[in-house]
């Protein structure tokens, strides 16, 4: 449902009489049940030894399901009301493959996900796309980056962010202890080193060899330290993360 919804609240905005007032604009309701939703249950029901299960699961998922839907056409009749407001905007431009591709990649990810701060992000990922008119592949590759990341993976870029210099530090202790410090999750010191993985893999940072020295004599013992990539100072400014504290 959540793609013929997107589509739906597409083509409802590009039928708008440009005379109506925004705020008697509402969100398109859905027209046809579920099929994905459906089809697992049936699924489910159908496997030997679980008679009831694919029950079990549509009353646990489908009210959470049903607000996550709810609150993602809210956030693309936002994202629609503020490319509508821009200086040029014409509605037949959202008939356009490219967007669409991309509304439809947006939602797929809205739906799995209970962050409103994804959801936000999906959104300025969207109007960010299409503003600039970026290229195709770019938009889809930053729909990726929002996907695989979680808030802690958001907090760590914004330490990257805000670290003026590596040789503030000093040694890697210093280093691990001012990550800890500003983690607004309290996470293990194993595990954030595993989510500045992630964060590497996705071409986000990448390694700073340091070595302090003060005429000549090594402070303390080299090692690496992450500063962003080009890859994550872009993708921090076009969702303007560099902007939020």
């Amino acid at each position: 449902m959540t793609l013929e919804m997107s589509l739906s609240t597409v083509n409802k905005y590009i039928q708008i009489n440009s005379a109506m007032k925004r705020e008697d604009l509402k969100v398109p309701q859905p027209d046809i049940k579920d099929v994905a939703h459906l089809g697992v249950t049936t699924f489910l029901n159908s496997i030997p030894g679980l008679a009831g299960v694919g029950e079990l699961f549509k009353f646990i998922v489908s009210p959470s399901l049903d607000k996550r839907k709810d609150k993602w056409m809210e956030t693309v009749k936002d994202a629609l009301i503020e490319l509508e407001s821009r200086p040029g905007f014409k509605q037949e431009d959202l008939q356009n493959e490219e967007f669409i591709t991309l509304l439809i990649q947006a939602s797929q990810i809205a739906v799995k996900t209970h962050l409103d701060s994804k959801r936000i992000f999906l959104k300025r990922a969207l109007v960010g796309s299409f503003i600039e008119e970026l290229n195709f592949n770019i938009s889809s590759e930053y729909l990726n980056t929002i996907d695989r990341l979680q808030p802690v993976h958001i907090s760590l870029l914004k330490i990257f962010t805000n670290i003026e210099s590596m040789t503030q530090f000093g040694e890697k202790g210093k280093y691990l202890n001012y990550m800890m410090e500003h983690m607004p999750e309290n996470i293990e010191i194993s595990f954030v080193e595993s989510f500045i993985l992630d964060l590497q893999q996705l071409g986000l940072i990448t390694n700073e060899f340091i070595t302090y020295t003060t005429e000549g004599a090594l402070l303390g013992e080299p090692y690496y330290t992450h500063v962003l990539s080009n890859y994550g100072h872009k993708f921090l400014t076009f969702l303007m993360l560099n902007k939020e504290q």
